[in-house]
C-alpha cells in the first residue's frame, strides 16, 4: 500500500472519514487497496514491483486519490469547477491532477526517484552487427 489510513487526514477531516466508515465499514481499507492497485497498474509499465521504497509523489497521489474517492461516497462531488460553493473543490483538482501524473510516470514524462524498468538501469549498452565486409584483409588488395 502506498498510504496508510492515518495518511488521510492530511487531506481529509477526521469526522468525514469517521463518517464514512460509519456509513460504509471497511469502505475506506478498501479504497486504499484499490487505489494501490490502480498505481500499480501504472507504474508497472515502467517500474519493477514491489517497489523497494515509496516516493513521495506516489505517496501523495494514494492519498489524494484515496481521499477524494472515500468523499464521493459521502457526498456528492461536484462535476465543474465552475461552482465555487463546494468546499472540497481542491480535492477534486488535486484528485485530476494525481492521475495526469499516474499518466505522465506511465508515459516516462515523470520518473521516479528510481531506477527505471525500461531504460535498462546501469546495463552496460551492447552493439551487435554483421560480419565486416571490408575488413584488412579485402582493403589490402586494393
Amino acid at each position: 500500500m502506498y498510504c496508510q489510513k492515518s495518511d488521510l487526514t492530511a487531506w481529509v477531516l477526521g469526522k468525514y472519514l469517521d463518517r464514512v466508515e460509519k456509513l460504509s465499514p471497511g469502505v475506506i481499507d478498501g479504497m486504499l487497496d484499490q487505489v494501490s492497485q490502480e498505481i500499480n497498474e501504472f507504474i508497472g509499465r515502467r517500474y519493477k514491483l514491489p517497489l523497494n521504497k515509496i516516493p513521495a509523489v506516489l505517496k501523495r497521489i494514494a492519498i489524494v486519490l484515496t481521499s477524494y474517492r472515500c468523499l464521493g461516497a459521502i457526498t456528492s462531488l461536484m462535476n465543474t469547477e465552475a461552482m465555487s460553493d463546494n468546499d472540497l473543490i481542491y480535492i477534486q483538482s488535486e484528485a485530476k491532477r494525481a492521475y495526469k501524473e499516474l499518466e505522465d510516470i506511465a508515459g516516462g514524462r515523470l520518473t521516479l526517484d528510481m531506477e527505471d524498468e525500461n531504460a535498462g538501469g546501469n546495463q552496460p549498452i551492447q552493439a551487435i552487427s554483421p560480419p565486416r565486409v571490408f575488413g584488412p584483409e579485402v582493403l589490402k588488395k586494393y
